[in-house]
């Protein structure tokens, strides 16, 4: 019965299923790697962790699962993985906003389940093989995903312990802020100065935020653990379900011949997400790993992937809003025409430039299919779909210095070394030219006739779509000065969508291999060698993919090191006076863990009604707070650090001017930095001061974080009747108190090392 072959959607349900466990194993390690690391600290994260590798089993799973409960075997749109997976990752983001921590936990027992009839099921079909291949890929992918996670300077599962010493990355705290300010004051907003609107692409945040919610979690825990567990192993396996989608429609192949090809996909995924150079050359050649810089990259490529895989394979056969006689049922012809609007909706949430980039491919699309216009859905469809990315763009496009300026190859001068701007192009494009070499050998283009000929029938409209994405991208990416480099998030979005060509041809390999003559033999790997007819380059190439592997996880797992000496091995420095102050010098390690500490106190006795009600203000005086993070470029984010770590906005927290520091980016432009002078009043003119402004921005209480002798005292000031949060109107927290915590997490260190 094995040797049959298994038709086109068996095939298709199958590798779904592997790409699922295999990824759920992914979780599974970064979870249990997350709290290992953590092993030794107060809170080592076990409860967070577990609720967060069940949310993301049930993401992953949970579409397998209806795939194979479902009566209909007939290939539909609605019951495809990559539809279904989209449908169910915007559930239960929902699901853990509005119904907290019982959405959050009856999601995690349902990914239980889900994730333990799969496996259940692979069990008893004997396929030992294949499990074996799954779980040892499912851990190689795990400590590279971990590395890449936590080893580029931007996470850590350790990053409460490095910020009580000061070590924190700007980037990080102001997506924390918004986050918070999202789960608080239902508004994108940094909250510096009570919350106005930040005009920022928000979605990334708002997930995370709800999948805080609903597993009781922090910013700081749903950056540096939720993030890494749920959505990295969600972008792997969207990819390879993007892949398997449109590879799968013309596959027919034996069970035997599955394993060897979930191999080759996650193969090709794996070289796609680590990278095929080094990363420290690639840094240099401008190949950034945006989708882990950018958390909301990675939520857009998941997006993009997951439409990618709904839309690409109809492209050939059928359009989206073709007539019922064309091969489209009713019920796919109204769902495609929901489902496009609250897509573009979003992707445009998730990232801007992934928006601009797919509205671009609609438009391609459309002068390509003059005859949409004859179909009165489809209008509708496109224009309430326009109507949406405008309003989008409204609320989460908001240029740095409000206006647009042109400097070719801005990108290239200012991010790519002079030495290296040579191979910027070529190394970028590289998965580009790779997903046109072999489709046009697919598709036995050996002539610029045979070409033409493909061109005209359309069947080559995922390269003309791949090639209009490349073009779009890199005219904005080399045209417009995007701050921070941001650039990328342009140019290498061609890249995801060429790593879904190439896995489905590599789906359907046996007609890429086939010829008029004969037909290849059935290793993968030979679509490697078939350029070259000399079987051995199948060793060279296997291994130098192998070493480029080892090479950039031993990097990135080698920073994860690094920074948990920084953070737990390094003792903290003592407390020494300084002229003219009443505590020690500011940003010793006691005062800072201290001031950390008052923080999460703040946390744990307020709820979100209380924060929303709650400003917090902390005075200038306060030089603990005002100078952690020094003047290196990272304080731009210290006044993030109040909304990040409390998820409470704050009054009067906007910094003052700064000879060294342009507020321009990171949100500082809704605060005018630069505008009105702040009055200078004696403290109690001040204090009115702040309440005056509290109130206007409709607080009803203030809590005042001042700097003391003995450590960081939180008081609390009434501006309306309302219950107090601080039963004798303050807090005391003390610096010798952290000091001596610190000392003793310091040997406990120290004898664990012996």
């Amino acid at each position: 019965m094995r040797q049959s072959k298994l038709d086109s959607l068996e095939v298709s349900k199958t590798l779904g299923q592997w790409s699922a466990i295999l990824c759920s194993i992914v979780a599974s390690y970064i979870g249990v790697a997350a709290v290992v690391l953590r092993l030794g600290l107060a809170d080592p994260w076990i409860l967070c962790a577990l609720l967060a590798v069940g949310i993301s089993w049930l993401i992953l799973n949970g579409p397998v699962l209806l795939q194979r409960l479902k009566l209909q075997d007939k290939p539909s749109l609605h019951w495809g993985a990559c539809f279904l997976t989209f449908v169910i990752l915007l559930g239960v983001i929902f699901a853990c906003r509005y119904g907290g921590m019982v959405a959050g936990v009856s999601c995690a027992i349902l990914g239980l389940i889900c994730f333990a009839i799969n496996l259940s099921r692979e069990i008893r079909q004997n396929a030992t093989r294949t499990m074996q291949a799954l779980v040892i890929c499912g851990i190689l992918s795990g400590i590279a995903c971990a590395g890449l996670s936590w080893g580029r300077g931007f996470l850590s599962p350790v990053f409460d312990q490095g910020l009580a010493r000061g070590i924190a990355y700007k980037d990080t705290l102001f997506h924390m802020s918004i986050s918070n300010m999202i789960r608080t004051h239902d508004t994108s907003s940094t909250g510096l100065d009570g919350v106005p609107q930040l005009p920022y692409h928000w979605g990334s945040h708002l997930a995370l935020g709800a999948l805080a919610d609903g597993i009781s979690a922090t910013a700081l825990q749903a950056y540096n653990l939720i993030f890494p567990v749920v959505f990295v192993p969600l972008f792997l396996h969207s990819l390879l379900l993007a892949g398997i989608a449109c590879g799968g429609r013309r596959c027919k192949i034996s069970h035997e011949q599955l394993s060897g090809r979930i191999i080759g996909l996650w193969a090709l995924v794996m070289v796609a997400t680590i990278g095929f150079l080094p990363s420290p050359i690639g840094n240099e050649v401008g190949l950034r790993p945006s989708f882990m810089i950018s958390e909301s990259m990675a939520v857009a490529i998941i997006l993009s992937a997951l439409g990618i895989g709904v839309i690409f394979p109809r492209f050939s056969k059928r359009s989206l809003f073709a007539s019922e006689s064309k091969g489209n049922t009713p019920d796919e012809i109204w769902l495609a025409a929901i489902c496009f609007p609250v897509f573009a909706g979003a992707l445009g949430a998730a990232k801007i430039s992934l928006l601009i980039i797919c509205g671009a491919l609609v438009f391609f699309v459309i002068l390509r299919t003059p005859s949409i216009w004859k179909r009165p859905l489809a209008i509708v469809s496109l224009v309430v779909t326009f109507l949406t990315a405008l309003v989008i763009l409204r609320y989460c496009y908001g240029s740095a210095d409000g206006a647009m300026q042109i400097d070719p190859f801005h990108y290239l001068k200012e991010w790519v070394s002079g030495i290296h701007r040579p191979f910027f192009f070529p190394v970028t494009l590289a998965w580009l030219a790779l997903a046109f070499y072999l489709r046009l050998r697919e598709m036995q283009v050996n002539s610029w006739r045979r070409f033409l000929v493909c061109l005209r029938s359309r069947r080559m409209i995922d390269l003309e779509l791949l090639a209009v994405a490349a073009g779009v991208g890199y005219a904005v990416s080399m045209t417009i000065p995007i701050a921070g480099g941001s650039g990328v998030y342009f140019h290498n979005a061609q890249q995801w969508i060429a790593v879904v060509i190439v896995l489905g041809v590599v789906m359907r390999r046996r007609s890429l291999l086939q010829t008029r003559q004969s037909t290849a033999g059935d290793s993968w790997l030979r679509l490697l060698t078939r350029p070259f007819g000399d079987s051995t380059v199948v060793a060279r190439i296997a291994t130098a993919l192998a070493i480029v592997f080892v090479v950039n996880v031993s990097i990135d797992n080698f920073r994860i090191a690094k920074k948990l000496s920084q953070a737990r091995f390094v003792p903290a420095s003592p407390s020494s006076p300084r002229p003219g102050s009443s505590s020690g010098e500011p940003g010793t390690d006691s005062e800072k863990q201290a001031l950390v500490e008052a923080f999460a106190h703040i946390l744990t006795m307020t709820t979100r009604e209380q924060k929303k009600n709650t400003a917090l203000w902390i005075p200038k005086s306060n030089r603990v707070f005002w100078d952690y993070l020094g003047e290196s470029p990272h304080a731009l984010a210290t006044p993030f650090l109040a909304p990040a770590l409390t998820g409470i906005a704050m009054v009067d927290g906007a910094p003052d001017p700064h000879p060294t520091i342009e507020w321009k980016d990171y949100g500082y432009l809704q605060y005018n930095i630069y505008g009105e002078q702040r009055p200078q009043l004696e403290a109690r003119e001040l204090e009115v001061h702040v309440e005056n402004l509290a109130r206007r921005q409709g607080f009803k209480r203030i809590l005042k974080i001042a700097d003391v002798q003995d450590g960081v005292l939180v008081s609390e000031l009434q501006l309306e009747e309302t219950t107090p949060l601080l039963a004798t109107g303050h807090c005391l927290v003390s610096a010798d108190r952290i000091q001596m915590i610190a000392d003793q997490r310091s040997r406990q260190l120290e004898i664990k090392q012996r």
